[in-house]
């Protein structure tokens, strides 16, 4: 309630990414349609936050998936502002 909800279903309806945005926020959601799997969902908006624009990304990537450089070139050459990027990666290291 006062939220509006901007999302990316899996194609098989079992998960995806989201981004909440209170009512009061105007925004433009930005497409990433070419972009949709089952691999990966990425949503995003572009919010004008103190007369400058700023694009947020929210992206859910499977446990058995890597985005490759390619992925990520194409998410961000669409973006021509500032950029927040959030999700859940799944990523992993040795180091962890």
């Amino acid at each position: 309630r006062n939220y509006n909800a901007v999302r990316c279903d899996r194609l098989d309806g079992n998960g995806g990414s989201a981004i909440l945005l209170h009512s009061s926020i105007p925004y433009r959601i930005i497409d990433f349609e070419d972009l949709y799997n089952d691999e990966y969902q990425i949503c995003g908006v572009t919010i004008d936050l103190n007369n400058k624009k700023i694009s947020i990304v929210s992206i859910y990537v499977a446990p058995t998936y890597v985005i490759s450089q390619n992925v990520w070139q194409s998410i961000v050459s669409r973006l021509h502002t500032d950029i927040i990027i959030g999700g859940d990666f799944n990523a992993r290291s040795p180091v962890w």
